[in-house]
This record gives C-alpha cells, structure tokens and sequence, in this order.
C-alpha cells in the first residue's frame, strides 16, 4: 500500500476512504507501527468533507486507541460515529472484536 501513495494520490481526491489494514502481517504490516503512517497522509487524499471508515479488529486494542492515534496524526478529521457490527456477526466483547469508526474531514 505504502508503495502505492503516489498513484492514489494522482487518483484522488476521494469523498470515502476505507481503510481495514491487517492487524499484523510479518513483513509488512504492524498495526501498532504502522498505522499512524496511514493516518497522517489522510486529510491529503480526501476532498472536502471527506469521511474516513476507519477500521481495526485487534482484540487487543480498544476502539480509544484509533481515536487517540487519529487526532495526534490527522487532527482535520473529527469522529463521527462508531458503527454498530451486523447483527450476523455478534461480539460478547465489543471492544474485543472488530471496531469501525467514521471520521469526517473539516
């Protein structure tokens, strides 16, 4: 992905950015590390008003932990909502499970 910024940014701007990295992929991707990486480069991506579905699905970490790197990293986009999972896929844990927040640009 990270290779790839240069094209996206040619392709943009965009008015909804997904992003769902792995958690951890040997090699390629630590959450923990690489995460805030993404979430700087937003805001240039987005056109105005652009929203962001930010999503993680580390058991490990809390939904606060993408809200807190969101505003150090890419304070131009303020949280929206945290979206609810599908009734198809219940979580005993909400936190525990996967966690899908909606930012918006400006």
């Amino acid at each position: 992905m990270f290779r790839s910024w240069g094209k996206l940014s040619r392709l943009g701007p965009y008015g909804l950015i997904i992003i769902d990295p792995p958690s951890f992929q040997k090699g390629s991707f630590v959450l923990t590390q690489d995460y805030e990486r993404i979430l700087r480069r937003l805001p240039a991506l987005l056109a105005p008003h652009g929203r962001v579905l930010a999503c993680m699905n580390d058991p490990a970490l809390p939904s606060q932990y993408l809200i807190e790197r969101m505003a150090e990293q890419a304070p131009a986009l303020r949280l929206i909502e945290r979206l609810d999972n599908p009734p198809e896929f219940p979580d005993s844990e909400p936190e525990g499970g996967l966690k899908v927040l909606s930012f918006q640009l400006g």
